[in-house]
C-alpha cells in the first residue's frame, strides 16, 4: 500500500512567513550587493521552489545543478499540476511582506520611478538562519540553487515557466 505524499498547507501564515523570509536571506542580493527581488521575482522564486520539474529543468537549461527532491515532492498534485495564478496574485506576498516590515526583518529601496526591491534586514537574516528544522535546511538548499539565475530578468524567467507549465516533460 502506497501512502500519500506530505506536503505543507499554502495557506499557513506562519509558515510562509518563514519561508519568504529565508528566501530573502539567500536571494535579496546579486554579487555587487545591489538588490534584485522586487514583488514579481518573490512571488516566481516561491513559485519555482514549489515546483521541483519546473526548477530542475530551468536549471539544467542554464546549465546549472539541479536540486534532488523526495519522492513525494515530485510526485505530488501540486508538482504535476501547477497552480500559475500564484505567478501573477501578489496580494498574499503584500501581506507577507508589510508582516515582515513590521517586524523589521525586511527593508525595502525604491529605484527610478517604479521599482520597489526588498531586502533581509540583519534581525530578519538572524531570524532566517536560526530557523533549523529539516524542512527549513532543505528549503534553504533550494533557495540556493536559485542563486546563479536570481539576475535574470523576470520576463525571462516567466517565460522559462510558461514553457514548462506548458510542456511540463520536454526539456
Amino acid at each position: 500500500m502506497n501512502s500519500l505524499p506530505f506536503y505543507l498547507p499554502d495557506k499557513e501564515l506562519d509558515l510562509r512567513l518563514c519561508q519568504i523570509c529565508i528566501l530573502l536571506e539567500i536571494l535579496s542580493f546579486n554579487q555587487k550587493g545591489n538588490p534584485v527581488l522586487t514583488i514579481d521575482k518573490i512571488a516566481l522564486f516561491e513559485f519555482i521552489g514549489k515546483h521541483p520539474l519546473i526548477m530542475n529543468n530551468i536549471l539544467s537549461r542554464n546549465h546549472k545543478e539541479t536540486v534532488e527532491y523526495n519522492f513525494a515532492e515530485i510526485h505530488s498534485i501540486e508538482a504535476a499540476y501547477p497552480n500559475r495564478s500564484k505567478l501573477y496574485n501578489y496580494d498574499e506576498i503584500k501581506k507577507i511582506l508589510l508582516i515582515l516590515h513590521s517586524y523589521g526583518f525586511i527593508s525595502t529601496r525604491f529605484e527610478g520611478k517604479m521599482d520597489i526591491f526588498f531586502t533581509i534586514s540583519e534581525e530578519g537574516s538572524s531570524f532566517a538562519i536560526a530557523l533549523d528544522s529539516l524542512y527549513f535546511k532543505h528549503l534553504r538548499k533550494i533557495y540556493k540553487k536559485l542563486y546563479p539565475i536570481k539576475t535574470q530578468p523576470f520576463s525571462k524567467l516567466n517565460q522559462l515557466i510558461e514553457y514548462y507549465i506548458t510542456y511540463p516533460h520536454e526539456n
